[in-house]
């Protein structure tokens, strides 16, 4: 699947002839196989962040049924981080939010987890999100890590500030 497609046209002159030049470039998108998305018998969620030194600083348990579903769509909504060389990344994350997926009160079928500094204003699929990964494990399975802004829209969402 295709992303984003540009087509550049350059045209000039050098004395008496005219050169044409034109360049293209193609952003491609991994799709998530459904194999790789988090089912909907979720019934539970748990969510923990966690300060730059791995201290719990906010935890809580969701089990509204509702949010719960809002919170799977969110994650499955979510693209694989597209291959990029980024420079200037953050030397270390503020802290991390790691997210529990429960489909009974003590059966974990999925875990992400992303640095809470991760809530820029940008498209996801920029390629500047390989800076703030947020790791996926499904059925004791790490998967390819996602890129976009969870944050924002779990603190919307659940009213709540997640950052240390």
């Amino acid at each position: 699947m295709l992303d984003g497609r540009w087509l550049e046209i350059e045209a000039y002159t050098d004395g008496t002839h005219t050169y044409l030049t034109a360049r293209a470039e193609s952003q491609w998108v991994v799709a998530r196989e459904a194999s790789e998305k988090i089912p909907s018998s979720v019934t539970q969620i748990t969510l923990r962040v966690a300060n730059a030194r791995g201290q719990s600083v906010h935890q809580m348990t969701v089990t509204n049924t509702r949010v719960v579903r809002r919170i799977v769509g969110l994650y499955n909504s979510l693209g694989v981080i597209q291959p990029a060389i980024i420079m200037g990344c953050p030397p270390e994350p503020a802290g991390v939010l790691t997210v529990r997926f429960y489909n009974s009160p003590t059966n974990v079928i999925a875990t992400a987890s992303s640095p809470t500094d991760a809530n820029p204003r940008w498209p996801a699929s920029a390629a500047a999100w390989a800076c703030f990964p947020i790791r996926v494990r499904l059925a004791q399975r790490s998967y390819p890590s996602l890129s976009g802004n969870v944050i924002t829209p779990l603190e919307r969402l659940l009213h709540t500030k997640l950052n240390p």
